[in-house]
């Protein structure tokens, strides 16, 4: 409600919303990014995409740990998101220590990221 308070404030259409969805599924906070997607609607416009645990800020690719990436995509549909999607999962890669490990990690990224895609495109 507060994001939303204060994009209203300003009240200018190039003032917009970057959701961090993993931030918005840490343990603690009274909503999760499924409401603040619905919250946020139109004036969201771009994303950190990351998946963890719900305890820990795990940063790591979608589908590797605990959230309802389902659920998120179709909330992301029912907004009409126009966004980019924007991995932010530098903790995934931390772990990958030679050329062909993160080749490898990458090519796992583009996967999971075009699954992401044809499950928001199901949705709209």
């Amino acid at each position: 409600e507060s994001f939303v308070e204060h994009l209203n404030a300003v009240n200018d259409d190039y003032f917009v919303a970057c959701l961090d969805i993993g931030h918005a599924e840490l343990k603690g906070l009274k909503t999760s990014a499924v409401e603040m997607i619905k919250a946020l609607g139109p004036k969201l416009q771009a994303l950190h995409i990351h998946d963890n645990d719900y305890l820990d800020d795990m940063h790591t690719l979608p589908g590797l740990s605990e959230m309802k990436w389902n659920e998120i995509m179709k909330a992301l549909a029912d907004i009409k998101y126009k966004g980019d999607f924007t991995f932010e999962t530098d903790h995934f890669f931390d772990s990958l220590e030679t050329v062909e490990e993160c080749e490898c990690g990458l090519k796992l990224s583009v996967l999971i990221g075009r699954r992401l895609i044809r499950d928001f495109c199901k949705y709209k």
